[in-house]
């Protein structure tokens, strides 16, 4: 919600109308996750929502497994 507030406050200085100064979707910036509901909801029909479930599960493990590696391999490494 920090993000659309800001946004507001760059165009309010710039004194041009946010539309203007950003021409996006303004509701992909109230609502981050909706441009990925449609893939979810495709992916639900054909998994189910165990199978979804279980996918999303996957995922986020892969993606903290990956974050330990990278930190584990720069603390030995001493690069940051």
């Amino acid at each position: 919600m920090v993000l659309p507030g800001a946004l507001r406050v760059i165009s309010g200085l710039a004194g041009r109308p946010l539309a203007e100064v950003f021409p996006v979707n303004r509701e992909i910036l109230a609502v981050p996750y909706k441009p990925f509901l449609p893939l979810a909801k495709s992916l639900q029909a054909t998994l189910g929502t165990a199978g979804l479930t279980l996918f999303g599960l996957l995922f986020l493990t892969g993606l903290v497994w990956f974050s330990l590696h990278l930190s584990i391999r720069f603390y030995k490494k001493r690069e940051f």
